[in-house]
This record gives structure tokens, C-alpha cells and sequence, in this order.
């Protein structure tokens, strides 16, 4: 195609675009509507923060033994809250449905310790990184499985949580039989089972489990920055959510949620 046709294209995409908009403007008097954005305005009025995450995966988020909501994220999430002088609810909210909850309002931010992916990128606004976190590659201590890269693994059972910045990362190398599990809980039983060779999770998790189970790590790898998630658009809220992470990490609140919980 030259650049003729391409500055072609371009002009006739322009003038659609304008065209339509003179032609809303034509029959309603006004232009076009952008949308208005009142997340922040929503959040103060409500009096409360509602967040969507999946209360499995500790020590970032989980379900105590009464059954509260309880965590690093969680602990996060309320000092964000108290931050906008609001109280905060947390919802349980499969992952693969988190994105969508955040899109349709029924909830106002995703907290489950979610990396910068371009797939939520496209489809939400993220906040500022308020930690950087490594994942492990797990084996059990009888497991004769050497692993010097994620691409070790080709040919060989991994499980992973369903969702998760892990499954998406497995499941790019392609020659990996990749097995997909509801709750922490499960991905470790069937490695304990021999279900799986091995599972992939972020590298805090694996302490949690490491006392419950007879399992090493043979592989950590940098799978970047945690970021909390809202909706488009919803600009003012992520302002004050930023400011309140900024804050946090200034001031000391995170370094100290971190050393608490990890």
C-alpha cells in the first residue's frame, strides 16, 4: 500500500468521524457527549469503597478463620479507603470475572495482586506499582525436575492459579501442558498428589504453603509490578487512589504492611 492510499484511508477515516459527529450535533443541538466522570463523586456520596478480589491467594488476600477478609491487598485497600475517609467492601469475585465486575460498576477497584497486563490495560486503568514481586517455580522435594528457565518446562504438567498473571505467562510458551486451578488450596494438592509436576505462583504465596507441604523452589523469575485496577472512565478516583499509594509509600505505611505480611 503507498502512501498515497494510506494518506487516502486516513482522510476518509477522519472525515466519518467528523461527519458523525456533525451529524449528532446536527439533530441534538450540542456535540457529542463524552463520558462523565463521577467515580470519585460516587465513592464520597456512597460513603464506602467497594472492591472486587479473590480471597484465596495469601498473604495478599484471603479468608481468615471467621471468615473476614484478610491480607496485604486487604490491609492496602483499607488504608486507601481511610485515606478518601470512607469505609471500605470487600467481594469475593471469581478472577476471571474481575475485569468485568470493574467494567459494569459493580464494583469500584480490583485488588488481587494484579501485574500491568496489556489485555487489563486495554479494558481498565491501573494505578500506580505499590510492589514488585517475583514468582516461583515449585517442585516437591523428591522431584528430580532441573529448571534453569520457564522454558524447562516444555513437556511437563504445571499448574497455575486460573487467571492469574501465571497462566498467562505458562501458557505463552506453548509446549507447556498447563492445568488450571479455582484456589491455592487445589494447585497445591495436586502437586503434592503428583497431578501436576510443578506449579507456578508468586514467590510469597510459596511460603505460605512451604510449611504445609514438602516442596522446594527451583526457579524464581521477575514478573514485575502489583497495581490495583478501576474502571474507564473513572480518572478522579485513580487520582486519589495514587495519592494514597504515594503517600503510603513516603510516609512508611507500605514498607511497614510488607515487613507485616511478608
Amino acid at each position: 500500500m503507498n502512501q498515497r492510499t494510506i494518506t487516502g484511508i486516513s482522510f476518509l477515516v477522519i472525515g466519518m468521524v467528523i461527519g458523525f459527529g456533525l451529524g449528532i450535533f446536527i439533530l441534538t443541538g450540542r456535540p457529542p457527549a463524552t463520558p462523565e466522570d463521577t467515580s470519585l463523586e460516587t465513592v464520597v456520596n456512597r460513603g464506602m469503597l467497594i472492591v472486587g478480589t479473590r480471597p484465596d491467594y495469601p498473604p495478599f488476600e484471603y479468608l481468615n478463620e471467621t471468615s473476614d477478609f484478610v491480607g496485604f491487598d486487604i490491609d492496602l485497600m483499607e488504608y486507601i479507603a481511610a485515606y478518601l475517609n470512607v469505609t471500605v467492601e470487600f467481594q469475593d469475585i471469581a478472577l476471571d470475572a474481575l475485569a468485568e465486575a470493574c467494567e459494569v460498576g459493580t464494583i469500584d477497584v480490583i485488588a488481587a495482586a494484579k501485574p500491568i497486563t496489556e489485555d487489563l490495560a486495554l479494558r481498565l486503568q491501573h494505578s500506580i506499582p505499590y510492589f514488585q514481586i517475583d514468582m516461583s517455580v515449585v517442585v516437591m522435594n523428591e522431584s528430580t525436575l532441573q529448571v534453569s528457565t520457564l522454558d524447562d518446562l516444555s513437556g511437563h504438567s504445571v499448574g497455575v492459579p486460573l487467571g492469574s498473571i501465571a497462566d498467562e505467562t505458562i501458557s505463552a510458551i506453548g509446549t507447556v501442558s498447563v492445568v488450571r486451578y479455582e484456589t491455592t488450596d487445589s494447585l497445591f494438592d495436586a502437586l503434592d498428589s503428583g497431578t501436576v509436576d510443578a506449579v507456578f505462583v508468586e514467590t510469597p504465596v510459596v511460603a505460605v504453603y512451604a510449611s504445609l507441604y514438602n516442596i522446594t523452589t527451583v526457579l524464581q523469575v521477575v514478573t514485575g509490578q502489583r497495581v490495583f485496577y478501576v474502571a474507564r472512565p473513572a480518572d478522579s478516583l485513580l487520582i486519589e487512589i495514587n495519592s494514597a499509594i504515594s503517600t503510603g509509600l513516603h510516609d512508611g505505611t507500605i514498607d511497614t504492611l510488607i515487613q507485616d505480611w511478608f
